[in-house]
């Protein structure tokens, strides 16, 4: 397994488009539209994108997704920490 590394915030938005896709497909209609409303700030600042993001992976994280595979389960932890890093380099959230 080799959990997803995030190069930028097209990545990132990526990411997000293809887990709504994901939340979707499984009928999680309510955490799916809170991704993608997430997706949406890409267009913003960088700063509000990742903490739009991360709070919306928390709380796919937190739905306990037993719909989700390891791999995809893996990519939703990796793709947090990777925020949580981001924000504690710039001194952040």
């Amino acid at each position: 397994m080799n959990p997803r590394t995030l190069q930028n915030n097209e990545d990132l938005f990526q990411y997000l488009v293809e887990l709504g896709g994901i939340l979707q497909k499984h009928e999680k209609t309510a955490l799916a539209e809170i991704v993608n409303q997430a997706s949406r700030f890409a267009s913003g600042s960088a700063s509000e994108f990742m903490h739009e993001a991360q709070v919306a992976l928390e709380l796919v994280k937190r739905d306990q997704p037993e719909y989700l595979s390891t791999n995809q389960i893996g990519d939703l932890e990796e793709v947090i920490s990777q925020i949580r890093m981001a924000f504690q380099k710039i001194g952040g959230a």
